[in-house]
C-alpha cells in the first residue's frame, strides 16, 4: 500500500512541471498598425505620428515599414518614406514620427511587415495646411 502512495506521489511530482508550464510552441511576432495621428506645431511644421505594435508572442526583428503620402490632385507631391525597425519586443509599441509640410487633402497609407510574414496595411485620410494637420476618424 505504501508503495502505491509513493508511486502516485512521484508521478504527481513529475507532472507538476508539465502541467504548470506554458506551451511555448509556434511563438511568432504579429505586427499591427495602431493609431495614425498628427500633431500641429507652430515652429517646426506638422508632425505625423504612427504606431506599429507587436501583438504576437515573440520579438519582431527587422520590421520594414513604408509610409506613402498621396495628394488627390497633384501627383507630383506624392512621396514615400521607407525604413526598418531593428526590434519590437513582444507586446511593445514603436512610435514613429515624421515632419510634414503639406497643403490640402492627403491620403496616408502605412504598410509594415516582419520578414517571412504577411504585410499589414492601414490607410487614413486627412487635411493639412503647412503646420496644421488633421487626420479624419476612421
Amino acid at each position: 500500500m505504501n508503495k502505491k502512495i509513493v508511486g502516485f506521489l512521484m508521478c504527481m511530482l513529475l507532472l507538476i512541471p508539465v502541467l504548470s508550464s506554458k506551451v511555448m510552441a509556434n511563438q511568432e511576432p504579429k505586427i499591427e498598425i495602431g493609431k495614425i495621428r498628427g500633431r500641429s506645431t507652430l515652429i517646426s511644421g506638422a508632425i505625423l505620428i504612427i504606431e506599429i505594435k507587436n501583438i504576437g508572442d515573440a520579438d519582431a526583428q527587422n520590421v520594414t515599414y513604408s509610409t506613402r503620402i498621396k495628394h488627390p490632385v497633384f501627383k507630383i507631391l506624392d512621396f514615400t518614406i521607407e525604413d526598418t525597425i531593428d526590434m519590437i519586443y513582444a507586446g511593445d509599441t514603436k512610435e514613429l514620427t515624421s515632419m510634414l509640410s503639406w497643403i490640402g487633402r492627403l491620403k496616408i497609407t502605412v504598410t509594415a511587415c516582419v520578414p517571412g510574414g504577411d504585410p499589414v496595411t492601414k490607410t487614413v485620410h486627412g487635411f493639412s495646411i503647412l503646420s496644421i494637420i488633421i487626420i479624419f476618424p476612421e
